[in-house]
């Protein structure tokens, strides 16, 4: 009697050990296959993102062109104002008299 529940034990055993087997090789091939899904969704996160980081630089580039195009036409202005205010407050340099004739 002992000997035949040994025999059960055993072969139970073998059976339970082939069964996790299969199921951890089930396992282990379903985790390759959400492995594989997640890495193709961050290589399309990070070609995204990368063209997402040359759009922004593109975008600075020109925004910095802008900028410079305004600080000149602003520089230009005010040395403009500046002559006319500097001649305008000294009555004898840059005006003209006028003259009554």
């Amino acid at each position: 009697q002992n000997l035949q529940d040994v025999r059960r034990l055993q072969v139970s055993e073998r059976s339970w050990y082939n069964l996790a087997e299969h199921f951890t090789i089930i396992l282990s091939d379903k985790d390759m296959q959400q492995l594989l899904v997640v890495q193709e969704h961050i290589l399309s996160w990070k070609e995204t993102v990368s063209k997402f980081a040359e759009s922004q630089d593109k975008s600075e580039t020109l925004m910095i062109k802008d900028v410079k195009k305004v600080i000149d036409r602003m520089t230009h202005w005010n040395k403009e104002f500046s002559e006319i205010h500097h001649f305008g407050s000294s009555p004898s340099k840059g005006k003209k008299e006028i003259s009554s004739e």
